[in-house]
């Protein structure tokens, strides 16, 4: 298994090469827990773009949740 990493908005982005070809990311927050693991992509592109839509979405939920409590 081969992995980089990658920095998006402050959160760490391991890349995991699988050894059929298949990738998939884990995401760590700041402060270095591991917030979620995305689904196994055929292509590292698609890893990475669902990684950074799932950090995209964190502002969002975290609005909702303020305008609800």
């Amino acid at each position: 298994m081969t992995t980089s990493t990658h920095r998006y908005y402050g959160y760490e982005l391991v890349l995991q090469r699988k050894s059929d070809d298949r990738y998939q990311v884990t995401i760590f927050d700041p402060r270095g827990k591991r917030t979620a693991l995305t689904g196994v992509h055929l292509e590292r592109h698609g890893a990475l773009v669902e990684a950074s839509q799932y950090i995209n979405q964190i502002p969002a939920k975290r609005r909702a949740s303020l305008l609800i409590d």
